[in-house]
């Protein structure tokens, strides 16, 4: 990988952007749905991994087994593969719409695990078009997401570096597909009144952090 950190305009990749990120709302909806919950919503937590976008082993449907479903960035599709050894692939195509993308991984995780449903309805965006009717976000530039997947990389390994010494509780390097974000949250140990009632707050924010994180607009950010 260049030293370098590849250029990424925030404008000029925003249509491809957004249909990454709704793809990304999938992988979280399922996760969400399947996974035991943990304290501060880290069962819905993605994972950036050499691959892509990723989310943990969850339990199947039909308890034969786990499943994991994955954004491949580098060869452009989705997979969806089961501990027994099956594994579906989605293609991620550049005029290919949201909607039908979200089917065809709802019916792969059906026929490989059992049956799942999901909240199509986006979270933490402006759009509000059920992600399985979406026909408005299409746009999918490959070597634009290469771009983005090789920034997101550099910034996942600098938020690693970044909690490495921490002696107390932290997460991993969370993907998050509702502001389509990577943080690293740090714990003092201490009960915090969350800051409000919405609900990601309520749950996510209900003891003293501090967190660090990039999104691919190109800030970076921190709160406590």
């Amino acid at each position: 990988m260049s030293s370098t950190w590849p250029a990424l305009s925030y404008e000029k990749w925003r249509a491809t952007c957004d249909t990454l990120h709704a793809h990304t709302q999938v992988l979280g909806k399922l996760a969400a749905g399947l996974a035991p919950p943990e304290p501060q919503l880290q069962h819905a937590a993605l994972r950036l991994t050499a691959r892509g976008w990723e989310t943990l082993p969850l339990p199947a449907p039909d308890r034969s087994g786990s499943m994991v479903v994955v954004l491949d960035l580098r060869s452009h599709e989705a997979l969806i593969e089961h501990s027994g050894g099956r594994t579906t692939r989605v293609p991620l195509t550049p005029h290919r719409a949201v909607g039908a993308v979200t089917r065809d991984v709802l019916a792969a995780v059906r026929d490989l695990g059992g049956p799942v449903e999901i909240d199509p309805t986006p979270q933490e965006v402006p759009w509000r078009v059920p992600l399985d009717t979406d026909e408005e976000h299409a746009r999918y530039d490959p070597a634009q997401v290469a771009d983005y997947f090789a920034a997101a990389t550099r910034a996942a390994q600098v938020l690693a570096a970044y909690r490495a010494p921490y002696r107390g509780r932290a997460t991993p390097v969370n993907a998050w597909w509702g502001s389509f974000d990577l943080s690293v949250s740090l714990f003092s140990g201490l009960p915090a009144e969350p800051p409000s009632r919405d609900f990601i707050m309520r749950n996510a924010m209900d003891a003293q952090e501090v967190a660090v994180g990039w999104w691919p607009g190109g800030a970076g950010w921190a709160y406590a």
